[in-house]
């Protein structure tokens, strides 16, 4: 992409060299040189932008969507401390299937 902005924008400085000789017309010169520099300023636009979209993904591919799994130590569980038990160690009140 950055080539063909380099290519435009070269083109839009030999028309002005060429403007400047007397080798063209003014109407003749303002509608290539408009035309051009208006394709060059959309083409460097859409490259910063690809460019700027790639180096989005770059950065965001390193960052993991899901946070890391818990260590083998048990975490904070129902035992409220870092090494709690992974199962409550206090009556839970909760009704049993079946019974009122």
């Amino acid at each position: 992409m950055q080539s063909f902005t380099r290519t435009t924008e070269e083109e839009t400085e030999n028309l002005v060299q060429s403007f400047l000789d007397k080798e063209q017309e003014v109407d003749e010169f303002l509608s290539e040189f408009l035309s051009k520099r208006k394709l060059a300023h959309l083409r460097r636009i859409k490259a910063d932008k690809i460019t700027d979209i790639i180096n989005q993904q770059n950065s965001s591919s390193h960052n993991t969507p899901y946070p890391a799994p818990p260590s083998a130590g048990g975490g904070l569980g129902y035992g409220g401390s870092q090494w709690g038990t992974p199962y409550p160690t206090q009556p839970v009140n909760m009704p049993l299937p079946g019974f009122p």
